[in-house]
């Protein structure tokens, strides 16, 4: 009689969840006698050299990091902040001169100076000129427009200024920066259109149609753009279905000069029946060279389970695989063979809620008293590994990003730097 075949070993344990020191904390502002108001933050970057720069908008009066006393208008004013390696603070810069709007975007040049990419509803006329690139019948249909900016590394003062169409800048290796745009003419089609601009002077380089998405309703085009590891940047134009189809976007391949050099249309097929609503996410460039596509999308028709695939493309546009994690996860960045994602956790049975719970294999540490918070995670783009690794005790981790292993975040009491490593296997 033949024995019995031996039991599998266990699967190994997954990474600990670990609490990293953090590098530093700050208060992006503070309140005086008879002040009211301060700086919200909506996105920020790191520098090579550990800079980190400071995208959001001011409102009332403040004093700003630096304990300068500052009074923005009535409304939302664009604003930048600049802080050194140890987060200690450089210099703020507030868009006044009629510009109510906020900083959606920084990016650092390769010289160190910041571009900055937001919206302006007011009449906006840095130093008392007209602004450049300013389109009197779009503003009037939008309710305003946006307007990219280059800011000096020494003092924030301002370089140049113009109004521009468009969204999400990426900054090529060739200086030029690019925006994503899907104007909605008026029979309803929606155009792919992609800007490009002189990172030193802020002139126009080009600007070229992708040709019309279709018709918006009641189905809506969406485009983003990523940085292409040579030359320029892949526009991305995703259309949403309602379901039961597979996830379909064009990836176009723009030089730096706006000419088209190379186009593909992907089919995803997500393995979960009855996907609907997919939505197209910022992509992002790894190191390896490889551009990440994300979409998140419900799971069925009772949108009760929600989840993210990534598609990996290769510089030729060529797919080399896709990962699909649980949940719908935002990504903030790359760490090691891998991105690094931010998820959201929220009702949380109360059952548990004074122990430990598990998310995507990690044991958690209790929540806090909002029951609610994110954590960072990590996928490993070749394995397809899927793992949480970090969970700080409050989790309220908004508007972090990832770069050069910093990961830079808004929390309850300011803003906090961590030092991030892959975890251990």
């Amino acid at each position: 009689m033949a024995s019995p075949a031996p039991a599998p070993p266990p699967p190994p344990p997954p990474p600990a969840v670990v609490t990293p020191p953090y590098e530093w904390q700050m208060q992006l502002f503070t309140q005086g006698p008879g002040q009211r108001g301060g700086v919200i933050m909506t996105r920020t970057t790191v520098g090579g050299d550990g800079v980190v720069a400071v995208a959001g908008h001011c409102v009332d009066s403040f004093r700003d990091a630096g304990g300068r006393n500052r009074t923005c208008g009535g409304l939302p004013d664009p604003s930048v902040t600049l802080l050194g390696p140890r987060g200690e603070h450089l210099w703020t810069w507030m868009a006044r001169d009629g510009l109510s709007g906020l900083t959606a975007d920084v990016l650092f040049t390769e010289k160190g100076d910041v571009i900055a990419q937001g919206w302006f509803s007011g009449a906006f006329q840095p130093a008392g000129r007209p602004l450049e690139g300013f389109d009197a019948r779009v503003f009037a249909q939008n309710g305003g427009m946006n307007f990219l900016a280059s800011l000096k590394r020494a003092d924030g003062k301002l370089r140049w200024v113009r109004a521009v169409g468009g969204s999400d800048p990426v900054l090529d290796g060739r200086g030029v920066v690019h925006l994503a745009d899907l104007p909605i003419l008026p029979s309803g089609e929606v155009h792919s259109v992609v800007h490009g601009f002189d990172v030193e002077s802020g002139k126009p380089v080009y600007e070229l149609s992708l040709g019309s998405q279709g018709a918006c309703a009641p189905q809506c085009s969406r485009g983003a753009l990523s940085r292409h590891p040579t030359e320029g940047v892949v526009n991305v134009a995703h259309q949403n279905h309602q379901g039961g189809l597979p996830i379909v976007f064009v990836a176009q391949h723009v030089g730096s000069d706006g000419r088209k050099i190379a186009a593909q249309r992907i089919e995803v097929e997500v393995p979960v029946p009855g996907v609907r609503d997919p939505r197209l996410m910022r992509p992002l460039l790894h190191p390896s060279g490889e551009m990440v596509i994300p979409f998140d999308y419900w799971e069925d028709i009772t949108r009760e389970g929600r989840g993210t695939v990534l598609v990996r493309l290769g510089p030729d546009l060529r797919v080399l695989g896709t990962v699909i994690v649980p949940g719908s996860c935002t990504f903030v960045g790359s760490l090691g063979d891998g991105v690094v994602f931010r998820r959201y956790v929220s009702t949380i049975p109360r059952d548990i809620a004074e122990g430990s719970f598990t998310v995507l294999g990690a044991t958690l540490p209790p929540p806090d008293e909002t029951d609610a918070g994110s954590v960072l995670g990590l996928v490993e783009l070749k394995s397809g590994r899927v793992t949480t690794f970090w969970a700080p005790r409050s989790r309220q981790l908004s508007d972090v990003r990832v770069e050069q292993g910093l990961a830079v975040f808004s929390g309850n009491r300011g803003l906090f730097a961590v030092r991030l490593s892959v975890p251990a296997p």
